[in-house]
Order: structure tokens, then C-alpha cells, then sequence
């Protein structure tokens, strides 16, 4: 971070500027998007103990597996914009 601070780039400086907790941002469809680009989603399947054995959540909840299968496709890419402040 020193380095990008160090480099005294206007560019580097005002993306520098953006990286603070009060900056907000969206989702964004494609063409509104600042940022759109590969998405990696990821899902918790926990091991629960079922009738004795551990077992993933996803073995006990039918259609689980798929919506996780579905959700990744739909969500391969992702936008997002600044929000004005």
C-alpha cells in the first residue's frame, strides 16, 4: 500500500481516494457498471450430524445442490458502480 501511496500517480491517487469505509457502492447491470468482471460466488454446505453420520447440508435439502449450481451460472459476472455521495 506504502508503494501505490509512494508512486505520486494522479491516477493512482484517485482510487487510492475511493478505498475508505465511507465509500459505497452497487451492483450495476453491464452497461452501468464501472467494474464488471468474473464473479466467483460461494456457498457454505455445512456437515451436520444426520441419524448419526455427518453429512453435508446439501444431501438433506432437496433442490439445494441446484440453486447452487443455478445461482453460480447466473452470477458468473458482476457490476458495480460508485454510489454519489
Amino acid at each position: 500500500m506504502q508503494k501505490l501511496v509512494d508512486a505520486n500517480d494522479h491516477e493512482i491517487d484517485t482510487l487510492l481516494k475511493r478505498l475508505k469505509p465511507t465509500t459505497k457502492f452497487e451492483y450495476a447491470s453491464k452497461e452501468e457498471a464501472e467494474f464488471y468482471g468474473a464473479n466467483k460466488p460461494r456457498f457454505v454446505n455445512p456437515w451436520v450430524l444426520h441419524e448419526g453420520k455427518l453429512v453435508q447440508l446439501s444431501e438433506l435439502t432437496p433442490g439445494l445442490e441446484q440453486y447452487f449450481d443455478d445461482f453460480k451460472k447466473q452470477h458468473q459476472n458482476l457490476g458495480i458502480k460508485q454510489i454519489a455521495s
